[in-house]
C-alpha cells in the first residue's frame, strides 16, 4: 500500500485500482492506463499499443508499421504482436474467440466487430472491469458496451528483454 495526496487530503491506495480514505472508505477509482483516442478512422490499433505501452500515437505507429502507414491503414494481429514486442509486452497464446466479457481474465487485446468486413481494437481490463475504446473519450464499464466481441489475446510483461533501439544523442 501506499500513501497518495488526492485533493484536500491524503488517502491510501489499497489496489491498483482504488483509493480509501484513512478511515477506510472508498473515495475514487482510479484507472490502469491512460485512455487516448484515435487521431483517424483506422487508428484504434496504434491508440491500443499506446495506451497499453504508455507511449505517444507516433511512438505507436512507428513500432506498428515502421516509418510508414500501410496502404488500408488497418492493423492485423501480427501488427498487434509485433508493437507489443515494442513496448515490453506480449499475448499468451493465439487469439481467442469469446463471446462475453466475463470470459476474459486479466488485461486483453480485444477485437471487436464493427462492420462486417472489419473489427475494431479496444483494450479490456478485466480487474477493473473496464473498457478503453479509443473511439470514446474514457474508459467506460463492460456492462454498458453494446460491442460484439470476436476475439481477444490476453497481455503480459514480456519475458525477454527489450531491445534498445539508438537514438540520435548515443555517442559513436
Amino acid at each position: 500500500m501506499e500513501d497518495v495526496a488526492m485533493g484536500a487530503g491524503r488517502h491510501r491506495r489499497i489496489s491498483p485500482g482504488l483509493i480509501t480514505s484513512f478511515k477506510g472508505a472508498i473515495v475514487a477509482k482510479m484507472t490502469r492506463f491512460t485512455h487516448i483516442q484515435q487521431s483517424s478512422s483506422t487508428g484504434c490499433g496504434i491508440a491500443c499499443l499506446a495506451m497499453v505501452g504508455g507511449i505517444s500515437l507516433e511512438e505507436a505507429a512507428v513500432h506498428l508499421f515502421g516509418d510508414t502507414t500501410p496502404d488500408t491503414g488497418r492493423t492485423l494481429w501480427g501488427d498487434m504482436r509485433k508493437g507489443l514486442r515494442a513496448v515490453g509486452l506480449e499475448g499468451i497464446g493465439n487469439p481467442t474467440r469469446v463471446s462475453a466479457w466475463h470470459n476474459i481474465h486479466g488485461v486483453a487485446l480485444v477485437a471487436v466487430s464493427r462492420t462486417k468486413e472489419n473489427w475494431h481494437w479496444i483494450i479490456y481490463d478485466a480487474f477493473d472491469d473496464l473498457l478503453y475504446d479509443p473511439l470514446r473519450t474514457g474508459p467506460i464499464p463492460a456492462k454498458t458496451s453494446r460491442r460484439k466481441l470476436v476475439s481477444y489475446l490476453l497481455l503480459r510483461r514480456s519475458r525477454y528483454p527489450i531491445p534498445r533501439v539508438p537514438t540520435s544523442n548515443d555517442k559513436r
